[in-house]
């Protein structure tokens, strides 16, 4: 395979990169496994580290203290149903020191009441509603079934939050990304707003030994009255197999015309990796956007030219939880880079760029009561990024105090919880936020 002048050097660099990257990945699978650690420990580990950073994107580490009850439930025509639900309410102040002084008051309310029956043992309903504050947001988040078809097929119809996707700070779900941009990262995303979960899901498993196969539909939800039409829907495929304490999955989606009609968007291919390596969890995920050209790819005669990439994206990470002492107490770390290559635009030159960030947390110092915590994002191309640093202490039922120091530096226009952010090489953007956080789930 051979890469054609129309490439710049960048890009092209990128792609070899990005092909011998997988190309080493299957070369490195049988062997690594002499160097993994067995056990169920590790597995369970990573459970805990991602609990420690579902928030990440909040900056404010608040801990949600669960009640012990299972949940109220009532006997109906459809068989047992369990409700449970969340909540979490914050109010309090950010306060910009540099470049200029400002103060914004910061207040949030998101709650969400679900439910779960099984009308039988191959049924499952599931759904909640949910409401957002200050956007005076309310509706229906999710509902859909699953169902076992004879013993050997899963099946998922509905309106679900299925992801596709295994970093904890940069997104990679392909799943709602009808939008690309270098940008596209969700490191300092405070909304969190899904809103392909709007979209409606089938879905189909079918396991093959200790691996699955999954096709997906997807009905790509833009009003209220459209009706069904395929110019709507997409479709995706993955099949993911376990080596060992690694996994490995392929992937593939095409889109809508709805969206292919006002803009360029090409059918994604890409693998996904994770796996233990003594204590140590590693991710990575790549991307392609590409139409297959009309000659013959086969041919090592054939060479590549630029139009046949439009967009590529690789995300690599590492992670890593220690636990000690009588809370006990938890320090964990992700560490996450990447990289996109942008040639959507065709009259220009392709645009690569290359990100890195950090997440840290130690929980439960000083009785069990403070936990510290810090985010860092640096764009490496254009040398602008954030740090920012927490303290939150949770002595009260169900409450948090967070305090946080948010820094931007470098030349960038950003927004963070709703204050706008201009900072340059020589001044800095720095914040301070008290926030008082209720936060609990049923």
């Amino acid at each position: 395979m051979m890469f054609g002048r129309g490439v710049s050097g960048a890009g092209r660099r990128f792609l070899q990169l990005f092909v011998l990257f997988y190309f080493g990945f299957l070369i490195f699978l049988a062997p690594a496994q002499l160097c993994a650690k067995s056990g169920q420990s590790s597995a369970d580990e990573m459970d805990d580290l991602d609990s420690m950073f579902d928030d990440s994107s909040d900056s404010v580490g608040t801990e949600s203290t669960p009640v012990t009850s299972s949940g109220p439930s009532l006997n109906s025509p459809m068989g047992n149903i369990v409700f449970n639900g969340s909540v979490k309410a914050s109010l309090g102040y950010i306060h910009k020191f540099l470049p200029e002084k400002e103060k914004t008051p910061y207040a949030a309310f998101d709650a969400t009441i679900g439910f779960t029956a099984r009308p039988s043992s191959v049924l499952c309903l599931k759904g909640d509603i949910y409401a957002k504050f200050p956007g005076m947001e309310w509706g229906l988040k999710t509902l859909y079934f699953d169902y076992i078809l004879l013993d050997r097929v899963y099946l998922t119809g509905g309106r679900t939050d299925t992801k596709w996707g295994n970093s904890f700070i940069f997104d990679t779900n392909i799943l709602d990304d009808a939008k690309l941009a270098t940008s596209d990262s969700s490191v300092l995303d405070t909304d969190d707003d899904d809103d392909f979960s709007k979209d409606f899901f089938g879905i189909a498993t079918v396991p093959i030994g200790n691996g699955e196969i999954q096709a997906l539909a997807q009905y790509y939800y833009t009003d209220r009255d459209q009706k069904l039409d395929k110019q709507f829907i997409s479709f995706a495929g993955c099949i993911e197999y376990p080596f060992g304490l690694f996994s490995l999955k392929a992937f593939a989606k095409n889109w809508p015309k709805v969206i292919t009609n006002t803009q360029k968007m090409s059918p994604v291919v890409g693998l996904e990796f994770s796996g233990d390596v003594m204590d140590w969890h590693l991710t990575a995920w790549g991307k392609l956007h590409t139409r297959v050209p009309d000659k013959k790819i086969l041919y090592s005669s054939y060479t590549w030219k630029k139009d046949d990439f439009d967009y590529a994206k690789f995300v690599g990470g590492v992670s890593r939880l220690w636990q000690f002492g009588k809370d006990p107490q938890k320090i964990g770390f992700v560490s996450e880079f990447e990289t996109v290559f942008d040639n959507m635009d065709k009259t220009n030159d392709a645009v690569v760029t290359k990100s890195v960030a950090f997440t840290g947390s130690w929980r439960h110092i000083a009785g069990g009561i403070v936990s510290a915590n810090v985010q860092w994002y640096h764009n490496i191309d254009n040398s602008f990024g954030s740090v920012i640093p927490s303290l939150s202490f949770s002595g009260l039922p169900h409450g948090t105090v967070s305090f946080l120091v948010p820094v931007f530096y470098g030349d960038q226009s950003t927004t963070y919880n709703k204050v706008d952010i201009v900072s340059t090489k020589k001044k800095p953007t720095v914040l301070a936020g008290l926030v008082f956080t209720l936060n609990a789930d049923f």
